[in-house]
């Protein structure tokens, strides 16, 4: 019989073809449309009030004020790969609802005489009275943007008619363009930003710096802060003892005097501090002044202060103020940060966005360099201790732990 021989398989919008006749229509959510990316999808934006919504989820708050300056807020438009967020440069955020390329495949099978896509749509096989077993139904693949038929015969698919996971044409990539107070997106759909009564361009978002050193933290308009301590550099040490050395944890080491005292009745002994006293286990002890009693800080030019403000003008609670620059904003609560900073290395942070992360933020942990004369070690921020007198000439039953 030769009406029912091997077909070529074509493709036709959104309609497969066999040669001698019999079609299958594609589902509309199934066809090509030249979009392979499944995380542009188009959205409606809409505003309620203060808000901005997607309409497949998401919304971000416009912050309050009185502007009425439309160019003083323009914010930077960011996407980012992956599942792709959307992000506003002063904050705010969206994630897409579908990132994955490898939701639309489906499956092809066929029972008896019918051809079934997993997700519906079918097509009937022509009766087949072909009594010739050499020129059967044929296992139909692809590869890339090819159809290949078992036996022979393929059929090359336009670049644009290839399935690459996103069958929709209604989520395409759109442009974000503003005119004036109003926000655009270019396949339609557009939100008017509400009227803001600041009349004054002095008052707007500043840099946030922090030099070396000490470390101050300044505003880019004025108005600045001394940090009790930036430094990584100086924290508190270990000091252990091996044999006839002394060493500090993060390096630094001195030799005791080699010992050779025979006297087994004027030994070392250990040195211990409770509070503001010293002892030695044999006896004797020494109270330190108040003043010279070790907190962790030997330093008095570097103490916590507390952070105050009144009206313009910043003081710290030891001395020292700041005057804030006087602008022409007549709106009080439109402009206003908290300052806020963090425990362990330190972070500072400004309540509508940006931060530094200092290098070191405790004035209680400063490196200290250790020396020794004669029979006195000291610290270079202060403190001391007089090693004992030791006669000992034998050089062979002395040391101890320290």
């Amino acid at each position: 019989d030769s009406t029912n021989e091997i077909q070529t398989l074509t493709i036709s919008n959104d309609t497969i073809y066999l040669e001698n006749g019999g079609f299958v229509k594609l589902p509309f959510d199934k066809v090509f449309d030249g979009d392979s990316s499944a995380t542009n999808e188009i959205q409606t934006l809409t505003r309620s009030n203060d808000t901005l919504y997607l309409s497949k989820g998401g919304f971000v708050t416009l912050p309050a004020g009185n502007d009425t300056s439309a160019t003083n807020e323009i914010q930077n438009l960011t996407i980012s790969g992956g599942k792709g967020t959307i992000r506003l440069s002063d904050g705010g955020s969206v994630i897409l609802a579908d990132s994955s390329a490898t939701n639309e495949l489906q499956t092809l099978t066929r029972s008896n005489d019918t051809l079934y896509l997993s997700n519906g749509g079918f097509v009937k096989l022509p009766l087949d009275e072909d009594i010739d077993s050499t020129n059967e139904i044929q296992t139909l693949t692809i590869s890339n943007d090819t159809i290949y038929l078992q036996n022979g015969g393929f059929v090359k698919l336009p670049f644009d008619k290839v399935f690459d996971g996103d069958s929709s044409a209604t989520n395409e990539l759109q442009n974000l363009t503003r005119s004036n107070d109003t926000l655009y997106l270019s396949k339609g759909g557009f939100v008017t930003l509400p009227v803001a009564s600041d009349t004054s361009a002095t008052n707007e978002i500043q840099n946030l710096t922090i030099s070396v050193g000490k470390g101050t933290i300044r505003l880019s308009d004025g108005g600045s802060v001394i940090l009790a301590d930036s430094s990584a550099t100086n924290e508190l040490q270990t000091l252990t003892r091996s044999n006839d050395t002394l060493y500090l944890s993060n390096g630094g080491f001195v030799k005791l005097p080699l010992d050779e005292d025979i006297d087994s009745t004027n030994e070392i002994q250990t040195l211990r501090i409770s509070n503001d006293t010293v002892y030695l286990t044999n006896g004797g002890f020494v109270k330190l002044p108040f003043d010279k009693v070790f907190d962790g800080d030997s330093s008095a030019t570097n103490e916590l202060q507390n952070l105050t403000r009144s009206n313009d003008t910043l003081y710290l609670s030891k001395g020292g103020f700041v005057t804030l620059p006087t602008g022409s904003d007549t709106s009080a609560t439109n402009e206003i940060q908290n300052l806020t900073i963090s425990g362990g290395k330190g972070t500072i942070r400004l309540s509508d966005g940006g931060s530094v992360i200092l290098a070191d933020s405790s004035a209680t942990n400063e490196l200290q360099t250790l020396t020794r004369s004669n029979d006195t070690l000291y610290l270079s921020n202060g403190g001391f201790v007089k090693l004992p007198l030791d006669e000992d000439i034998d050089s062979t039953n002395e040391i101890q732990t320290l």
